[in-house]
């Protein structure tokens, strides 16, 4: 009725422009997922070689401890429990990032605040987890320690 000899462009289906327009967003989104990831692996692979690195110096340590009475369970709680110190710590210096950073994300977030405390704690979680993993193996090995070998070692 406007001008029916007037030519029509780009005529496409409603759905094909509503993706068009979150693109961006997409794209932000999965390249943030994986730097997410990437940095999960990251801080796992961290902490296995930090603490294994940790365990392997105090082999004679865990020797004479197991030579003097210790049992394998209490090496496993030692080195747990230093582990849990070390990734407490990465995780409030982690929280306090995440609580700096949610001003500059704050635009591409749908359907949460900033803060949410579901989101933080479940992702609390996945990282305690993941750490749980990386410090059960060089905790595994120290409690495994032969206590005559370990002291003839040098």
């Amino acid at each position: 009725a406007l001008g029916p000899g007037r030519p029509v462009f780009l005529i496409r289906p409603m759905e094909e422009i509503v993706q068009a327009s979150i693109d961006n967003t997409r794209f932000t989104r999965l390249v943030l997922s994986g730097f997410a990831v990437a940095s999960l692996v990251l801080a796992g692979v961290g902490l296995y070689g930090t603490l294994a690195y940790l365990t392997s110096q105090r082999t004679q340590e865990f020797g004479v401890r197991l030579a003097l009475g210790a049992t394998a369970a209490t090496i496993l709680r030692l080195v747990i429990r230093e582990g849990c110190l070390l990734s407490g710590l990465g995780a409030a210096f982690g929280l306090a990032g995440a609580m700096a950073a949610t001003r500059v994300l704050r635009g591409l977030l749908y359907g949460v605040t900033p803060l949410d405390g579901l989101t933080i704690a479940s992702v609390v979680a996945l990282v305690a987890g993941v750490a749980l993993v990386a410090v059960g193996v060089p905790a595994w090995r120290a409690a495994r320690v032969d206590p005559v070998t370990a002291l003839r070692a040098e």
